[in-house]
């Protein structure tokens, strides 16, 4: 209905208010749309980085702070080492 066809002030309002909840729906959908093509992109790469990791094997390599065939760091005698390194 056109605000023009109203017979009454409030017909008008009724109206307008009407024409501007579609208009604020519509701007919005727009938006959603954006951010949605903008999520699921993002949610595509994310996957494929995902599907690299869970092909691999884990590597052979040595626990943390293992080094040269040094003690681990996280052990008392790893500890006690490093702190003879740094002694001498």
């Amino acid at each position: 209905m056109n605000v023009n066809q109203a017979k009454t002030q409030e017909e008008r309002d009724h109206i307008i208010k009407r024409h501007a909840a579609l208009r604020n729906r519509a701007i919005g959908f727009s938006v959603l749309k954006h951010e949605n093509a903008s999520l699921r992109a993002e949610l595509a790469s994310l996957k494929k980085e995902l599907e690299q990791f869970q092909g691999s094997e884990p590597s052979g390599a040595e626990p943390r702070g293992r080094q040269n065939g040094e003690p681990s760091i996280d052990t008392l005698d790893g500890v006690m080492a490093g702190l003879a390194k740094l002694a001498s």
